[in-house]
């Protein structure tokens, strides 16, 4: 009992003295206050973001519909965010899209900064014109048994469009870039580009018959054309597998 005593006397003998050693001393000999450095890095804490709200609009969006964005930041790095839109062109009049996402700042500096953003979208498809186009062997048909309609005329033969209305859920994946500017830094610009997933019901897909009646010369023509679904993909509207989200808005 007291070797095992003795053994841990020299122990904290020992530790004490090398605290000693290490302790850095003044110029008086008395030992000096550590003070734990500041970081320099650019990142914000997240008690000390600032302001954590933005409300934006896509004002070249307004050819064709309306939307909205709302994001919220809760750390340096990430931010949840929902846009909505409503279409009022020809082809997608009526139909909405939600929008909710999630977007991680690559650098801990948001709202600003280079980000990857992803997440569900909501289709609302309202009398959407979906595009159809007859089989190759009707159209050599068509051609080849009615000289007497023009180009155009020919052409609205080969394709027709049938509405539908229905809702699904799919989802984008994509990036962009986001920059706080103006006086007190209070305006906001955001722009991102991705993929979207756009799922349709099998029904969409299903070819489609189709009676067609013209009055030629002196002869009415009575025409049955079969059509299959196109999957030309329309770029400008909401079914367009390229998304795009170039905003303007204010930080708050």
């Amino acid at each position: 009992m007291k070797k095992v005593f003795t053994i841990l006397c020299l122990a904290l003998l020992t530790v004490w003295n090398a605290s000693a050693q290490e302790t850095p001393k003044t110029g008086n000999g008395e030992p000096k206050k550590i003070v734990a450095s500041k970081r320099s890095n650019k990142s914000r804490k997240k008690s000390n973001l600032g302001p954590t709200n933005m409300l934006r609009i896509s004002p070249f969006g307004l050819v064709n519909k309306l939307k909205l964005h709302y994001e919220k930041i809760v750390s340096p790095r990430s931010a949840f965010a929902i846009a909505g839109s409503i279409y009022y062109s020809d082809l997608d009049k009526g139909s909405i899209k939600i929008e909710p996402h999630y977007k991680f700042y690559t650098s801990a500096t948001a709202p600003s900064g280079a980000y990857i953003i992803g997440g569900p979208t909501i289709f609302m498809l309202n009398n959407y014109n979906f595009r159809y186009t007859a089989s190759s062997e009707q159209q050599a048909i068509i051609l080849a048994n009615q000289p007497f309609f023009n180009a155009v005329t020919k052409d609205a033969l080969i394709t027709t469009f049938a509405q539908n209305s229905f809702a699904s859920v799919g989802g984008c994946l994509g990036f962009g870039y986001q920059s706080i500017f103006g006086k007190g830094n209070n305006f906001v610009f955001d722009f991102a580009v991705g993929y979207q997933y756009v799922p349709l019901p099998s029904n969409i897909k299903e070819p489609i018959t189709k009676e067609m009646t013209y009055q030629g010369s002196n002869k009415v023509y009575t025409y049955e054309i079969n059509y299959l679904f196109s999957d030309k993909k329309n770029f400008a509207g909401i079914t367009s597998p390229i998304f795009t989200k170039l905003s303007i808005g204010i930080l708050f």
